[in-house]
């Protein structure tokens, strides 16, 4: 019998026909270690190898599904990818479809996360009732976060952005690796203990989910549900949720954002009350004019009502006595509201440390700190020194009480 032969294509393509038929192959999922990780620039797919010590498999991502990942996949990072399992015909290579991608480890975390998360809900640490509103006025703010991480920095820059006055109570910790989640706790605590913060940030830039990690322990939600003082949870970015986001009393997407909910923005309120001021003027005045439009009605329909001439003009006394009582009235009223308001507006105004600055005075800071005493200070320290025009560090040289 003669051989049949057939074209490499055929070969091709009766081979991927085998290996889509396979029911194991359709869904299979494979560890190992990324190697010659690669985005293509026009299309945005992803092409890379995947390898143990004995072996290596070809794989690609198409761009909807590498979109969907929640960390940044590079050459060298173990994972766990899940896929189909299939021949590119035209290149003859057999590859993985991978249409999701978890770092290794990852699987056993995202299992504790969920019994964790539905344990603690379970016993009410997620109750709505349970959770208290912020503060209206927040003159000092604590944060439990790493002191030099980027999460500092950003919220010591939006709040003094938004109010220059506002005191920053910094309780250092780790933010991840072994025992962050006690360092967490205690912070926690030692910021509610302390009293002076009227809301406490806890949280830390973004990361893997290994990196937010300690703040998916329990022991970080138990100190965050038994603080009696606000707390707004900015852990990693706004696609990130953890534990403590869920027992907090409100989650900020970020750290940023975390200042921007606790810290009112002095700026806006002044222009708030502006706008009211002005309101209150455009009120006054349309009660004015309603009534006396009102009582030249009331004048009108006395004077053709009544024939007699002497009882018609001692109505239109009465009314235009009565009238003149009514704007006197509103006038006086209207003067009282304005004092009142702008009042508030030079209160806002010496509120303003920039003015006072401009007097020739300074505002002195100790690690971040205002030191309103010389008792507060001791030499050779560093301070911090605010003037108009800027910040100058300066060392205490001899303090006199």
């Amino acid at each position: 019998m003669p051989e049949v032969s057939v074209s490499v294509s055929e070969l091709n393509e009766y081979v991927r026909t085998r290996l889509n038929a396979d029911p194991m192959l359709r869904r299979v999922s494979v560890r190992g270690e990324i190697g010659d990780f690669k985005v293509q620039a026009g299309s945005g797919h992803a092409y890379f190898t995947l390898k143990d010590a004995g072996a290596a498999l070809s794989c690609t991502m198409w761009r909807t599904n590498l979109s969907l990942l929640k960390f940044i996949p590079k050459t060298g990072k173990k994972v766990t990818v899940k896929g189909q399992v299939t021949l590119y015909v035209p290149g003859g290579r057999y590859q993985l479809i991978a249409d999701s991608m978890s770092e290794e480890g990852q699987g056993d975390l995202f299992a504790r996360f969920e019994a964790l998360k539905q344990r603690l809900d379970a016993e009410g640490l997620f109750n709505q009732e349970h959770k208290r509103p912020l503060p209206l006025k927040v003159h000092c703010i604590g944060v439990a976060t790493s002191s030099s991480g980027a999460a500092i920095r950003d919220i010591i820059k939006v709040a003094r952005a938004r109010n220059p006055r506002v005191d920053i109570i910094i309780a250092p910790c780790a933010v991840q690796g072994k025992g962050a989640e006690n360092e967490i706790a205690q912070a926690i605590r030692a910021l509610d203990a302390d009293g002076r913060a009227d809301v406490i940030l806890v949280g830390r830039g973004g990361g893997s989910m290994e990196d937010l990690w300690a703040f998916n322990e329990e022991a970080v939600a138990r100190a965050v549900y038994e603080c009696k003082t606000p707390v707004i949870s900015c852990v990693g970015h706004e696609t990130d949720f953890s534990i403590c986001d869920f027992v907090s009393d409100m989650r900020a997407s970020t750290p940023s954002n975390a200042a921007e909910l606790a810290v009112a923005d002095v700026s806006a309120l002044a222009g708030e009350l502006d706008s009211l001021r002005q309101r209150l003027n455009r009120a006054m005045l349309g009660a004015q004019e309603n009534r006396r439009l009102r009582l030249q009605a009331l004048m009108r329909q006395a004077a053709f009502s009544d024939p007699r001439g002497t009882l018609i003009n001692g109505r239109r006394q009465t009314l235009e006595n009565l009238l003149r009582r009514q704007i006197s009235a509103l006038s006086q009223s209207l003067s009282t509201q304005r004092l009142k308001v702008e009042g508030y507006g030079r209160l806002l105004k010496t509120l303003d440390p920039n003015n006072v600055k401009k007097r020739g005075y300074a505002c002195v800071r100790k690690n971040g700190r205002i030191v309103s005493a010389v008792s507060g200070l001791s030499a050779g320290e560093l301070i911090t020194v605010e003037m108009q025009d800027g910040e100058a560090d300066a060392r205490v040289a001899v303090t006199r009480g």
